[in-house]
Formats: structure tokens, sequence, C-alpha cells
């Protein structure tokens, strides 16, 4: 049984740093998109539009927490 953990193991790692990568790049897609958005849309949201530049100044792996 200890065998078939160790040979898991790596697997699911990869599994969770490609998941982490995939939820970064959403992320990063989503700030690209509240960059777009007029002022108008913004204020909908809530935000201003310093707000969303400093969002979308964060790192890739500036992520929240999910």
């Amino acid at each position: 049984m200890s065998r078939l953990v160790a040979l898991t193991s790596p697997v699911t790692a990869r599994v969770s740093l490609i998941a982490r990568l995939a939820f970064a790049l959403r992320v990063r897609q989503e700030r690209r998109h509240l960059v777009q958005l007029d002022d108008h849309l913004l204020k909908d949201l809530g935000l201003s539009r310093d707000e969303v530049q400093a969002e979308a100044g964060r790192k890739l792996w500036d992520t929240p927490k999910r």
C-alpha cells in the first residue's frame, strides 16, 4: 500500500501545480478584462480606475486565496 501512495504522490503534486497555474492564468485574464472596462462599468462594479490599475499590476503568482 505504501508503494502505491509513493507512486501517486508526485502525480498529485503535479496536478496541484497545474491547477494553481491554471487558476493564476484565469486571474490574470480577469485582471486584463477589468482594465478594458469603461469607467461607468467599473463604477457599477464599485471599483475605481486606480483600484483596477493596482490589481492589474499584481504579479502572476499574487492571486487571491480560494
